[in-house]
Protein backbone atom coordinates (compact mmCIF):
# COMPACT_ATOMS: atom_id res chain seq x y z
CA UNK A 1 0.00 0.00 0.00
CA UNK A 2 1.10 3.28 -1.15
CA UNK A 3 1.71 6.45 1.12
CA UNK A 4 -1.48 8.08 0.30
CA UNK A 5 -3.23 5.00 0.98
CA UNK A 6 -1.92 4.23 3.83
CA UNK A 7 -2.73 7.80 5.41
CA UNK A 8 -6.09 6.97 4.76
CA UNK A 9 -6.41 3.80 6.00
CA UNK A 10 -4.99 5.73 9.65
CA UNK A 11 -7.17 8.30 9.29
CA UNK A 12 -10.03 6.02 9.06
CA UNK A 13 -9.06 4.52 12.19
CA UNK A 14 -7.84 7.68 13.72
CA UNK A 15 -11.61 9.32 13.58
CA UNK A 16 -13.18 6.50 14.78
CA UNK A 17 -14.29 8.04 18.52
CA UNK A 18 -13.85 4.38 20.36
CA UNK A 19 -11.52 1.59 19.86
CA UNK A 20 -10.08 -1.27 21.64
CA UNK A 21 -7.14 -1.98 19.17
CA UNK A 22 -3.93 -1.15 17.72
CA UNK A 23 -3.11 -0.82 14.23
CA UNK A 24 0.11 -1.91 12.66
CA UNK A 25 2.15 -0.73 10.11
CA UNK A 26 4.31 -3.66 8.13
CA UNK A 27 7.09 -3.68 6.08
CA UNK A 28 10.78 -4.86 5.35
CA UNK A 29 14.05 -3.18 6.38
CA UNK A 30 14.75 -0.58 4.73
CA UNK A 31 11.49 0.12 2.87
CA UNK A 32 10.84 3.30 4.23
CA UNK A 33 8.63 2.89 6.42
CA UNK A 34 9.90 4.77 9.42
CA UNK A 35 10.95 7.47 6.91
CA UNK A 36 7.75 8.29 6.16
CA UNK A 37 6.36 7.92 10.04
CA UNK A 38 9.00 10.69 11.17
CA UNK A 39 8.60 12.64 7.98
CA UNK A 40 4.68 12.66 6.74
CA UNK A 41 3.10 10.97 9.39
CA UNK A 42 3.38 12.47 12.42
CA UNK A 43 3.07 15.82 10.52
CA UNK A 44 -0.38 15.23 9.16
CA UNK A 45 -1.35 13.90 12.21
CA UNK A 46 -0.49 16.62 14.58
CA UNK A 47 -1.91 19.07 12.00
CA UNK A 48 -5.33 17.11 11.22
CA UNK A 49 -6.36 16.20 14.95
CA UNK A 50 -5.80 18.11 18.11
CA UNK A 51 -3.30 15.21 19.30
CA UNK A 52 0.23 14.56 20.35
CA UNK A 53 1.70 12.00 18.74
CA UNK A 54 4.27 10.53 21.03
CA UNK A 55 6.82 8.80 18.48
CA UNK A 56 9.08 5.92 20.53
CA UNK A 57 11.77 3.44 19.35
CA UNK A 58 11.83 -0.20 20.79
CA UNK A 59 15.27 -0.47 19.47
CA UNK A 60 17.54 -1.53 22.53
CA UNK A 61 14.68 -1.43 25.27
CA UNK A 62 15.13 -4.28 27.83
CA UNK A 63 11.70 -4.06 30.00
CA UNK A 64 8.53 -2.46 29.89
CA UNK A 65 9.68 -0.09 32.65
CA UNK A 66 11.98 1.45 30.00
CA UNK A 67 9.12 1.98 27.81
CA UNK A 68 6.94 3.81 30.46
CA UNK A 69 9.79 6.11 31.67
CA UNK A 70 10.24 6.93 27.78
CA UNK A 71 6.60 8.05 27.74
CA UNK A 72 6.70 9.46 31.06
CA UNK A 73 9.05 11.73 30.04
CA UNK A 74 7.85 12.63 26.45
CA UNK A 75 3.94 12.79 27.85
CA UNK A 76 5.99 15.27 30.83
CA UNK A 77 7.85 17.31 28.30
CA UNK A 78 4.63 17.66 26.08
CA UNK A 79 2.54 18.84 29.38
CA UNK A 80 5.23 21.63 30.80
CA UNK A 81 6.09 22.88 27.14
CA UNK A 82 2.17 23.33 26.85
CA UNK A 83 1.63 24.85 30.52
CA UNK A 84 4.77 27.50 29.80
CA UNK A 85 3.10 28.43 26.73
CA UNK A 86 -0.20 29.41 28.21
CA UNK A 87 1.98 31.32 31.01
CA UNK A 88 4.02 32.88 28.35
CA UNK A 89 0.38 33.89 26.48
CA UNK A 90 -0.41 35.62 29.70
CA UNK A 91 2.78 37.64 30.33
CA UNK A 92 3.36 38.57 26.81
CA UNK A 93 6.74 36.55 26.68
CA UNK A 94 7.19 35.11 23.26
CA UNK A 95 10.72 33.42 24.40
CA UNK A 96 9.65 29.95 25.36
CA UNK A 97 11.93 27.21 24.57
CA UNK A 98 10.54 23.93 23.96
CA UNK A 99 12.48 20.17 25.26
CA UNK A 100 14.11 18.03 22.77
CA UNK A 101 12.14 14.99 23.26
CA UNK A 102 15.13 12.79 21.24
CA UNK A 103 16.71 9.73 22.65
CA UNK A 104 19.91 11.16 22.22
CA UNK A 105 18.80 14.27 24.30
CA UNK A 106 17.41 12.19 27.40
CA UNK A 107 20.39 11.53 29.59
CA UNK A 108 22.08 14.81 29.31
CA UNK A 109 18.65 16.41 29.95
CA UNK A 110 18.00 14.65 33.27
CA UNK A 111 21.06 14.69 34.61
CA UNK A 112 21.04 18.89 33.93
CA UNK A 113 17.13 18.93 35.56
CA UNK A 114 18.37 17.00 38.68
CA UNK A 115 21.58 19.33 39.14
CA UNK A 116 19.09 22.33 38.54
CA UNK A 117 21.06 23.84 35.70
CA UNK A 118 17.82 24.31 33.86
CA UNK A 119 14.56 24.69 34.44
CA UNK A 120 11.84 22.74 32.53
CA UNK A 121 8.59 23.47 34.03
CA UNK A 122 7.03 27.11 34.79
CA UNK A 123 7.30 28.75 38.11
CA UNK A 124 5.55 26.59 40.67
CA UNK A 125 5.48 23.44 38.66
CA UNK A 126 7.18 20.73 39.76
CA UNK A 127 8.37 17.39 37.07
CA UNK A 128 7.57 14.65 39.59
CA UNK A 129 4.14 15.93 40.17
CA UNK A 130 3.28 15.51 36.32
CA UNK A 131 4.55 12.59 35.84
CA UNK A 132 2.39 11.23 39.39
CA UNK A 133 -0.68 12.48 37.55
CA UNK A 134 0.18 10.26 34.49
CA UNK A 135 0.95 7.48 36.28
CA UNK A 136 -2.49 8.09 38.49
CA UNK A 137 -4.77 7.86 35.39
CA UNK A 138 -5.19 11.59 36.14
CA UNK A 139 -3.48 12.39 33.01
CA UNK A 140 -5.45 11.11 29.87
CA UNK A 141 -3.83 9.00 27.41
CA UNK A 142 -6.30 9.64 25.05
CA UNK A 143 -5.54 12.89 24.15
CA UNK A 144 -1.87 11.33 22.73
CA UNK A 145 -1.33 9.17 19.65
CA UNK A 146 1.23 6.44 20.16
CA UNK A 147 3.69 5.21 17.39
CA UNK A 148 6.06 2.13 18.90
CA UNK A 149 8.64 1.78 16.12
CA UNK A 150 10.99 -1.16 15.93
CA UNK A 151 8.87 -3.91 17.46
CA UNK A 152 11.27 -6.37 16.00
CA UNK A 153 14.38 -5.30 17.40
CA UNK A 154 13.00 -4.85 20.82
CA UNK A 155 14.82 -7.69 23.56
CA UNK A 156 11.62 -7.39 25.26
CA UNK A 157 9.06 -10.64 24.58
CA UNK A 158 6.34 -9.71 21.84
CA UNK A 159 3.94 -11.14 24.54
CA UNK A 160 5.31 -8.60 27.23
CA UNK A 161 4.77 -5.55 24.47
CA UNK A 162 1.49 -6.89 22.97
CA UNK A 163 0.19 -6.80 26.76
CA UNK A 164 1.82 -3.35 27.12
CA UNK A 165 0.36 -1.99 23.80
CA UNK A 166 -3.03 -3.95 24.46
CA UNK A 167 -3.64 -2.02 28.20
CA UNK A 168 -3.09 1.40 26.05
CA UNK A 169 -5.33 0.65 23.03
CA UNK A 170 -7.71 -1.77 24.73
CA UNK A 171 -8.41 -0.66 28.13
CA UNK A 172 -8.04 2.89 27.80
CA UNK A 173 -8.88 4.12 24.16
CA UNK A 174 -5.73 5.60 23.32
CA UNK A 175 -5.09 5.42 19.28
CA UNK A 176 -1.66 3.08 19.00
CA UNK A 177 -0.04 2.23 15.92
CA UNK A 178 3.32 -0.55 15.71
CA UNK A 179 5.67 -0.13 13.11
CA UNK A 180 7.30 -3.56 12.35
CA UNK A 181 9.29 -6.00 10.46
CA UNK A 182 6.42 -8.91 10.15
CA UNK A 183 8.78 -11.49 8.05
CA UNK A 184 11.64 -10.86 10.44
CA UNK A 185 8.97 -12.11 13.23
CA UNK A 186 7.32 -15.32 11.56
CA UNK A 187 10.94 -16.61 10.76
CA UNK A 188 11.62 -16.74 14.01
CA UNK A 189 11.30 -20.29 16.40
CA UNK A 190 8.47 -17.92 18.56
CA UNK A 191 6.33 -17.13 15.89
CA UNK A 192 3.37 -18.33 17.19
CA UNK A 193 3.38 -16.92 20.46
CA UNK A 194 3.43 -13.57 18.34
CA UNK A 195 0.74 -14.18 16.48
CA UNK A 196 -1.64 -15.53 19.00
CA UNK A 197 -0.97 -12.23 21.29
CA UNK A 198 -1.11 -10.43 17.68
CA UNK A 199 -4.47 -11.65 17.36
CA UNK A 200 -5.92 -10.16 20.22
CA UNK A 201 -4.91 -6.64 19.90
CA UNK A 202 -3.91 -5.95 16.40
CA UNK A 203 -7.40 -4.88 14.74
CA UNK A 204 -5.83 -3.84 11.27
CA UNK A 205 -2.37 -4.57 9.44
CA UNK A 206 -0.88 -2.23 6.77
CA UNK A 207 1.40 -3.67 4.34
CA UNK A 208 3.57 -0.26 3.44
CA UNK A 209 4.88 0.24 0.23
CA UNK A 210 6.90 3.12 -0.74
CA UNK A 211 6.60 4.82 -4.27
CA UNK A 212 10.18 5.45 -4.68
CA UNK A 213 9.18 8.35 -6.82
CA UNK A 214 6.74 9.75 -4.13
CA UNK A 215 9.78 10.53 -2.05
CA UNK A 216 12.51 10.81 -4.24
CA UNK A 217 13.00 14.46 -4.05
CA UNK A 218 12.97 14.56 -0.24
CA UNK A 219 15.60 11.73 -0.08
CA UNK A 220 17.47 13.50 -2.43
CA UNK A 221 17.77 16.72 -0.18
CA UNK A 222 18.09 15.30 3.04
CA UNK A 223 21.14 13.55 1.36
CA UNK A 224 22.62 17.33 0.97
CA UNK A 225 24.82 16.35 -1.61
CA UNK A 226 27.57 18.50 -3.94
CA UNK A 227 24.77 21.09 -6.19
CA UNK A 228 26.39 19.99 -9.07
CA UNK A 229 26.17 15.72 -8.28
CA UNK A 230 22.62 16.24 -6.78
CA UNK A 231 21.63 18.14 -10.24
CA UNK A 232 22.96 15.05 -12.32
CA UNK A 233 21.01 12.29 -9.55
CA UNK A 234 18.39 14.80 -10.31
CA UNK A 235 18.13 14.47 -14.16
CA UNK A 236 18.66 10.94 -14.33
CA UNK A 237 16.05 10.30 -11.49
CA UNK A 238 14.17 8.12 -13.94
CA UNK A 239 17.64 5.70 -14.78
CA UNK A 240 17.60 5.46 -10.92
CA UNK A 241 13.84 4.46 -10.47
CA UNK A 242 13.95 2.36 -13.52
CA UNK A 243 17.25 0.08 -12.55
CA UNK A 244 15.68 0.15 -8.95
CA UNK A 245 12.87 -1.17 -10.39
CA UNK A 246 14.38 -3.58 -12.67
CA UNK A 247 16.23 -5.28 -9.84
CA UNK A 248 13.03 -5.38 -7.64
CA UNK A 249 14.45 -3.05 -5.03
CA UNK A 250 12.84 -0.61 -3.36
CA UNK A 251 15.11 -0.25 -0.50
CA UNK A 252 15.37 3.85 0.69
CA UNK A 253 18.62 2.65 2.77
CA UNK A 254 20.23 1.11 -0.52
CA UNK A 255 19.00 4.16 -2.31
CA UNK A 256 21.11 6.65 0.42
CA UNK A 257 24.10 4.03 0.11
CA UNK A 258 24.48 4.52 -3.97
CA UNK A 259 24.00 8.09 -3.69
CA UNK A 260 26.40 8.85 -1.10
CA UNK A 261 29.33 6.18 -3.13
CA UNK A 262 28.39 8.24 -5.84
CA UNK A 263 29.13 11.10 -4.44
CA UNK A 264 32.60 10.06 -4.03
CA UNK A 265 32.99 8.49 -7.42
CA UNK A 266 32.35 11.93 -9.06
CA UNK A 267 34.84 13.74 -6.43
CA UNK A 268 37.76 11.04 -8.33
CA UNK A 269 36.09 11.32 -11.68
CA UNK A 270 36.06 14.99 -11.28
CA UNK A 271 40.06 15.33 -10.43
CA UNK A 272 40.35 12.72 -13.30
CA UNK A 273 38.94 14.80 -15.77
CA UNK A 274 40.26 18.60 -14.57
CA UNK A 275 44.06 17.06 -15.07
CA UNK A 276 43.25 14.91 -18.28
CA UNK A 277 41.48 18.47 -20.15
CA UNK A 278 38.53 16.12 -20.83
CA UNK A 279 35.33 18.61 -21.26
CA UNK A 280 32.32 18.65 -19.47
CA UNK A 281 30.38 16.33 -21.84
CA UNK A 282 32.66 13.68 -21.13
CA UNK A 283 32.55 13.96 -17.32
CA UNK A 284 28.78 13.57 -17.88
CA UNK A 285 29.14 10.50 -19.66
CA UNK A 286 31.36 9.15 -17.14
CA UNK A 287 29.20 9.85 -14.41
CA UNK A 288 26.13 8.38 -16.30
CA UNK A 289 28.27 5.33 -16.20
CA UNK A 290 29.12 5.30 -12.81
CA UNK A 291 25.51 6.07 -11.45
CA UNK A 292 23.92 2.97 -12.79
CA UNK A 293 26.73 0.93 -11.71
CA UNK A 294 26.78 2.52 -8.17
CA UNK A 295 23.10 1.61 -7.99
CA UNK A 296 23.63 -2.27 -9.10
CA UNK A 297 26.39 -2.54 -7.03
CA UNK A 298 24.24 -0.86 -4.13
CA UNK A 299 21.59 -3.26 -4.38
CA UNK A 300 23.78 -6.26 -4.89
CA UNK A 301 25.51 -5.59 -1.84
CA UNK A 302 22.72 -4.34 0.28
CA UNK A 303 19.64 -6.49 -0.91
CA UNK A 304 20.83 -9.02 -2.50
CA UNK A 305 23.40 -9.78 0.42
CA UNK A 306 25.70 -10.77 -1.99
CA UNK A 307 29.57 -11.21 -1.85
CA UNK A 308 31.90 -9.11 -4.07
CA UNK A 309 33.36 -12.11 -5.38
CA UNK A 310 30.09 -13.55 -6.51
CA UNK A 311 29.24 -10.38 -8.60
CA UNK A 312 29.93 -10.41 -12.19
CA UNK A 313 29.44 -7.94 -14.58
CA UNK A 314 28.99 -8.00 -18.05
CA UNK A 315 29.27 -5.50 -20.62
CA UNK A 316 26.07 -6.16 -23.06
CA UNK A 317 27.38 -3.50 -25.43
CA UNK A 318 31.28 -1.79 -25.85
CA UNK A 319 32.15 1.25 -27.52
CA UNK A 320 35.27 1.57 -29.04
CA UNK A 321 35.89 5.42 -29.07
CA UNK A 322 36.33 6.97 -25.63
CA UNK A 323 34.88 10.33 -26.57
CA UNK A 324 31.59 8.74 -27.95
CA UNK A 325 30.92 6.62 -24.64
CA UNK A 326 26.83 7.87 -23.83
CA UNK A 327 25.25 7.00 -20.48
CA UNK A 328 22.86 4.54 -22.43
CA UNK A 329 25.53 3.33 -24.59
CA UNK A 330 26.73 0.57 -21.50
CA UNK A 331 23.92 -1.55 -20.56
CA UNK A 332 25.03 -3.39 -16.85
CA UNK A 333 23.42 -6.52 -16.14
CA UNK A 334 23.64 -8.13 -12.77
CA UNK A 335 24.65 -11.50 -12.89
CA UNK A 336 25.80 -14.27 -10.72
CA UNK A 337 28.91 -16.21 -11.25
Amino acid sequence: MGIEKTLSSIDVYICEKETDYAIMINGGWGSGKTYFVKNKLIDHLQSAYEKQVIYISLFGLKSVEEILQDISFHVANIIVNERARKKARINSNQNIKSINTSASTKLGFWSKLLRGSISLCPKGEKINSIIADITSGVISFENYIFCFDDFERSTITYSELLGLIDSLAGQTNTKTMIVVNEEYIISRKNAQDYLKFKEKVVGLTINFENEMDEIFENILNGLKLKSNVSQFVQDNKDLIIETFERLESKNIRTLKFALKRFEELCKKIEEHICDKGYSINNRNNFWGIMLKRCINMSIALKDMKMNTNEIKWEEVEKLQEYNCIDKTGFQWELKKC
